[in-house]
């Protein structure tokens, strides 16, 4: 099911599956600022990473010496939420551990909320551990804005952070730098960035960015304290993911154990971890 909001100057569009954002619209031309291209190039439009992160070693993990499988991102982008409120400008969705629990073995509800706010959408995740154990996990956004080859991703701050590359055939995390990192304020989108699949940057000075198309900014990605940044496309392909993410992709050394996994969120019995990201449309 698709579920609408709006406000005086845009609506979003977010389905039942995954709590997915598929369409943020300006309404005073009916301009599309998510990708909504050939689903053979990419069927997705802003999927959900949940409990984990890109790619697991052996797509497992093991937890209290057992083992668990799980695939690339997770499950959540593909589980249907439930729809808790909705008014016109506001969408709260909610998923439950449920039927999850072999391949996840923890009590958790995760919570999507959307709301726009003038020419902001506000996403916020949050995860309620419902467990008496503590969690482990990592949360994710990967939302696809239109753009196309020479448009260019601009840094506030002065970067002189690089990008993890991915190995070609395992797509596992390596400690190889890539070249193609961020030097000062820009990152311009060509075919030749994404050869290796995603750059993932971590420790960077910025908290949000800002996708420029045409010489004009087009959007912004507040992402607060989340520590990696993932940016991706096809190669070649007409939009570009700005992928703010609590988690990483396993290495070729993991150890596969979840709770000493990199950047693994960890929440105690009864807490409630929060990750807001803000996409703010520009005329």
């Amino acid at each position: 099911m698709i579920y609408t909001i709006e406000n005086e100057f845009l609506t979003a569009s977010v389905s039942s599956v995954g709590a997915e954002l598929q369409s943020l619209k300006r309404k005073a031309d009916g301009d599309e600022y998510i990708w909504q291209g050939d689903p053979d190039v990419w069927s997705g439009h802003s999927p959900l990473l949940f409990p984990v992160v890109g790619r697991l070693k052996g797509d497992a993990f093991i937890y209290e010496g057992r083992k668990y499988d799980l695939g690339k991102h997770g499950f959540a982008r593909k589980t249907k939420f439930e729809a808790d409120q909705q008014s016109g400008s506001r969408l709260a969705m909610t998923l439950k551990s449920g039927a999850h629990k072999e391949m996840y073995p923890f009590d958790f509800t995760l919570e999507v909320c959307f709301e726009l706010t003038g020419m902001q959408l506000k996403v916020t995740h949050r995860v309620m551990n419902e467990g008496r154990k503590e969690m482990f996990f990592s949360l994710g956004a990967h939302p696809g804005f239109n753009c196309g080859m020479g448009d260019w991703i601009e840094f506030p701050e002065d970067e002189t952070a690089w990008a993890y590359k991915l190995d070609d055939e395992t797509k596992l995390r390596t400690e190889t730098k890539i070249e193609q990192g961020v030097s000062g304020h820009r990152l311009t989108v060509t075919e030749e960035i994404f050869a290796h699949d995603a750059l993932i940057f971590e420790g960077l000075r910025s908290d949000s960015v800002s996708l420029f198309c045409g010489g004009k900014k087009r959007v912004t990605v507040d992402f607060g304290s989340a520590p990696c940044l993932g940016v991706w496309a096809k190669p070649g392909a007409k939009y570009v993911c700005i992928e703010p993410w609590h988690g990483v992709d396993d290495s070729a050394s993991a150890t596969g154990v979840l709770s000493g996994k990199k950047q693994i969120v960890k929440l105690a019995a009864g807490d409630c971890f929060r990750f807001p990201m803000t996409i703010t449309a520009h005329k």
